[in-house]
Parts: structure tokens; C-alpha cells; sequence
């Protein structure tokens, strides 16, 4: 058997601690799983990042409908980009 640990820390109290006793075979995958879900989120959020910057960049030469069909956005969306942060 294998264990996974998960604590959760709620502000100014005590941390819990459940301990998950798994066999192998499923605590290899939850753990990848858990790898993966991390990832995924460090790419969008570099995507969003990214799209106000090329929305931005794109506004600046194009009219906006141009560079929603170039990024396969919606008109609204390329705007609420463009006027972000």
C-alpha cells in the first residue's frame, strides 16, 4: 500500500492532516493525475497571458473584428482582452 498525504492549512488555525491508504497501482495515477492538474494550470495561465499580449499587439495594427477571426475569439472577447490589465 501506498499513502498519499494531503494537508489543508485554513487561515490562522491548525493544519489537517488525512492520510489516504491506496494500493500502488491507484496512488501512482492520483499522484500523476495531481502532476498533470498542475501543469494544465501553469499553461493557462500562461495561455491568459499570452492572449492579452497578442490581443493587444494584434488591436494595435488590425480592427478587432480581424483579430478575433485570427485568434478564433469572439469580438466581445478580443476587447475585454484588449482593454485587460
Amino acid at each position: 500500500m501506498a499513502q498519499i498525504h494531503a494537508w489543508a492549512w485554513p487561515q490562522d488555525t491548525p493544519g489537517v492532516d488525512l492520510v489516504f491508504d491506496l494500493p500502488e497501482d491507484l496512488a501512482g495515477v492520483v499522484a500523476e493525475y495531481h502532476r498533470e492538474k498542475e501543469l494544465a494550470e501553469a499553461h493557462a495561465e500562461r495561455a491568459a497571458e499570452l492572449a492579452v499580449t497578442v490581443a493587444k499587439t494584434l488591436t494595435n495594427h488590425w480592427s478587432e473584428p480581424d483579430t478575433a477571426r485570427v485568434m478564433g475569439l469572439s469580438k466581445q472577447r478580443v476587447h475585454q482582452l484588449k482593454v485587460s490589465a
